[in-house]
């Protein structure tokens, strides 16, 4: 007899010949964003603004609200507005970065006006990676050698000593083959990423599942770390 079997008071499960599934919860940006951010700590890339970052969760976002407009591009605040400073990450806790402590956090509800949609009278310091779901930072224009170039130097680098991927997840395979069989010939894109949304973004590369983008509006010099599973939408 399969899977069940009786006995006086009904039927039993018979644990040996079914398998207890379990829903895995997936994290599937940690050890890709981890390394994104540690990426950042090159002194290659000079110019970034690490006291102002803002950091997009599923839920809420910290250092910029949502704009109702598309000014730089995208619909967040600018990060040199309202951005929280990026400590790193917690050297005491894989799961963990570190922020400057900030009252910036937001509702995700579209409003020019900050203080209409901030969450009162709270505080934080750190943020979990599992619900990162994007970053987005300013960086300084430099004439000789943009960190754009030397961002995307980096990329190219990295790829060619490091293929490991240890993060496996459902759509990313999918949303990446349909960015980059694009990016041969057209390397901008639209895209949303939760509360994020961004226009003629160029594509510089990616990290594992995190995708690496700078934005194209005039005068703004700014990136974006993705996680490709946090993508809804993509347009040419």
């Amino acid at each position: 007899m399969s899977g069940c079997q009786s006995n006086r008071n009904g039927w039993e499960f018979n644990e040996h010949e079914f398998k207890h599934h379990e829903k895995k919860e997936e994290c599937c940006c940690k050890e890709s964003m981890k390394k994104a951010l540690e990426l950042l700590s090159s002194r290659r890339l000079k110019g970034i603004d690490f006291d102002h970052f803002v950091f997009i969760g599923e839920k809420f976002l910290v250092g910029a609200n949502i704009r109702t407009d598309f000014a730089g591009n995208d619909n967040i605040n600018n990060p040199s507005n309202l951005g929280v400073p990026f400590k790193g990450l917690d050297i005491c806790n894989c799961d963990l970065i570190s922020l400057g402590t900030t009252s910036n956090i937001f509702y995700p509800i579209p409003n020019n006006t900050p203080s209409d949609v901030e969450i009162p009278s709270f505080s934080l310091n750190h943020m979990s990676l599992c619900d990162l779901q994007a970053v987005v930072f300013n960086y300084e224009h430099n004439p000789s050698k943009d960190l754009e170039d030397e961002l995307s130097e980096l990329l190219d680098e990295f790829h060619k000593k490091c293929q490991l991927k240890c993060e496996d997840c459902c759509c990313n395979k999918g949303i990446f083959n349909a960015i980059f069989n694009k990016f041969n010939s057209n390397n901008l894109i639209n895209f949303t990423a939760g509360w994020l949304a961004a226009t003629n973004a160029k594509v510089l590369g990616k990290i594992d599942n995190v995708l690496v983008l700078s934005s194209t509006a005039p005068s703004t010099h700014r990136i974006y770390l993705v996680c490709l599973d946090a993508i809804g939408f993509i347009g040419y």
